[in-house]
């Protein structure tokens, strides 16, 4: 009986291929989850586009597959259905994604993550003529002209053997006139500071009209803007350093692409000046933009033109103060306040024998401490100083005017 159990057995594992390996599995392709972290920010007619890739795969996988990122763009009155994207959009950039180690650390993703890094994009979208033309009007669109057009964006992640995640957060931004540039920008400076002036824009015509029509669809929003008006100027400004190291390292920027300019001032202000502390010697470039207040947001204009400067340090520190002089038997020892002025050189003693005479260098370069001890001197001989003040500008240094005068003999 167990002989026949055991042939029966064996039979049946010939027949199965009992312990034989069959053909290998394909591998299994993991697809990258939604981004759904995305912002869009219109400035004049650029729109920046900040994203922050997913750090999982669709089934809570990690690493994440990721190989590249398409920004999609829609012009309408609402964002298309998911399924039409593809359609009715328009690609705006493929982004290919940076490796792993040019990541920027950020918080990690939903609860239970374990990765501690995960990377922003920057995508530009210059928004030209077609940008601002109507697609097909996407399912659920209101009637024409009682919505105002905006552009959808939407971010879809690709990882390995192009597979394509799943359409995640759609960012929107409006694509109503925007105000034209200030006007006059000037630079000066002086000693401490680069001061930047300019006028306040013209209105114009596309603006104007879309102002009146904004104001007379919503009037509790055209009497707060009336009420403002009569306290103070609708118009703001954000001015703009060009290509400044520290103005870019202080903005948050993707790791890949491009990222929205910051302004120097903390917020959009109403002056019509803004001063920088100058660097000598260095390029200094801006641009303003106008920025008009309504009820419910700023709308931020376009740039004026470029306008730059490269300071030249024609400034002389302050005269040396309170200087005085100390005899001895066979010297005269001088001693003064020192001067604060960062780009110090240091100071020029300077001695004559007559009381309003030219006065000569004693010290043929500058000296760093704020006393000298003069020891060429003669018994019964009056002498007078003063002291200057001198920067380290090169090749010319600038020197300041005279200390006080002092004088006095050997005793």
């Amino acid at each position: 009986m167990v002989r026949a159990a055991i042939i029966v057995l064996a039979a049946a594992c010939a027949g199965a291929a009992c312990g034989k390996k069959g053909p290998p599995l394909a591998p299994y392709v993991h697809v990258p989850a939604a981004v759904t972290e995305i912002a869009a920010e219109r400035l004049g007619d650029e729109v920046f586009v900040t994203l922050t890739l997913p750090d999982r795969n669709i089934d809570a996988s990690q690493p994440v597959s990721l190989e590249h990122v398409d920004v999609w763009a829609y012009t309408g009155r609402s964002a298309p259905a998911r399924q039409r994207w593809f359609e009715l959009g328009t690609l705006v950039e493929r982004v290919e994604v940076p490796d792993a180690a040019d990541a920027e650390d950020l918080p990690p993703s939903g609860t239970g993550s374990t990765s501690t890094t995960r990377r922003r994009l920057g995508v530009l979208d210059r928004l030209g003529p077609a940008a601002f033309e109507s697609a097909p009007a996407a399912p659920g669109a209101g009637p024409a002209g009682t919505v105002a057009l905006r552009r959808f964006y939407v971010a879809i992640p690709s990882g390995a053997n192009d597979r394509t995640g799943p359409l995640g957060t759609v960012a929107d931004v409006d694509l109503g006139p925007r105000p034209g540039p200030p006007a006059a920008v000037a630079l000066d400076y002086d000693a401490s500071d680069i001061t930047v002036t300019w006028v306040p824009p013209l209105e114009g015509e596309a603006f104007r009209a879309a102002r009146v029509a904004r104001e007379r669809a919503n009037p509790e929003a055209a009497a707060f803007a009336d009420a403002a008006d009569a306290e103070s100027s609708p118009w703001r400004y954000n001015v703009y350093r060009l290509r400044d190291p520290e103005t870019l390292a202080a903005a948050p920027q993707a790791d890949r692409g491009v990222a929205r300019p910051r302004p120097v001032n903390a917020s959009a202000q109403e002056d019509t000046s803004l001063t920088i502390p100058v660097v000598f010697g260095q390029e200094t470039c801006v641009t303003v933009r106008a920025v008009y207040r309504t009820a419910t947001e700023l709308v931020e204009g376009t740039p004026t033109d470029e306008a730059c400067i490269t300071p030249d340090d024609i400034f002389p520190p302050e005269p040396p103060r309170q200087l005085a002089a100390l005899p001895s038997a066979d010297a005269i020892d001088l001693i003064w306040e020192p001067n604060d002025e960062p780009d110090l050189g240091g100071y020029l003693v300077l001695r004559g024998i007559a009381p309003d005479g030219p006065l000569q260098r004693l010290t043929a370069l500058p000296i760093a401490t704020t006393r000298y001890r003069d020891a060429a001197v003669t018994p019964g001989v009056k002498y007078f100083y003063s002291v200057v003040a001198v920067d380290n500008h090169v090749p010319n240094p600038n020197i300041s005017a005279e200390s006080n005068r002092v004088e006095d003999e050997p005793r």
